[in-house]
């Protein structure tokens, strides 16, 4: 006859699976957003539970077929990420190149290429604040480089979905504050 093991204690338990997690990682924090872009690209191709497996056993990086299915289910959350980093610099290289419509930075990549070779802007001056334009406007550049144009085709029209679904919750949010004002 077994003899009867003795069961662990709860705290003994949780403290054995928080060293073994910091023993042993399997992703890191927000590590389906920073992929996002390129799951949501694999996805036109492949199955989440391909994805997942070629995360796992290409590169180590834990995320379950069930992770990557919820994150292309409800793609917002990460899309708005990408959103939050890229229209701030895409408004700031329009505004310092005097270019009336952001959204050709994000639409042509000709228009990107010409504003990111673009000098005429800054009068050359070593001046501390064109010093500090020139330097935000190159960071700008560099943000839309990395963050905008070294996507997919497909995220990055869904990100431009997102952003103008964005607009037009603003626009509608500003003549809804306006109605009311009249309305008072």
């Amino acid at each position: 006859m077994s003899t009867p093991t003795k069961l662990a204690q709860p705290f003994e338990v949780g403290n054995d699976l928080v060293k073994h997690s910091i023993e042993n990682p399997s992703s890191a924090p927000g590590i389906v957003t920073e992929l996002f872009p390129y799951i949501y690209e694999a996805a036109g191709r492949m199955s989440s539970r391909s994805i997942a497996a070629f995360l796992n056993e290409k590169h180590k990086v834990g995320i379950s077929a069930s992770t990557v299915s919820r994150a292309l289910r409800r793609p917002q959350l990460h899309v708005d990420a990408y959103v939050d980093r890229v229209e701030p610099a895409a408004r700031e290289v329009a505004t310092t190149l005097k270019i009336s419509n952001f959204h050709s930075l994000l639409l042509s990549q000709n228009d990107f290429l010409d504003a990111a070779n673009s000098t005429s802007h800054f009068s050359g001056n070593s001046e501390e604040s064109d010093l500090e334009a020139e330097a935000s406007f190159k960071e700008a550049i560099d943000k839309l480089g990395k963050n905008w144009w070294a996507y997919g085709d497909r995220f990055r029209a869904l990100a431009l979905e997102v952003l103008r679904d964005r607009e037009t919750d603003e626009e509608s949010a500003l003549e809804d504050e306006h109605d009311d004002a009249f309305n008072d």
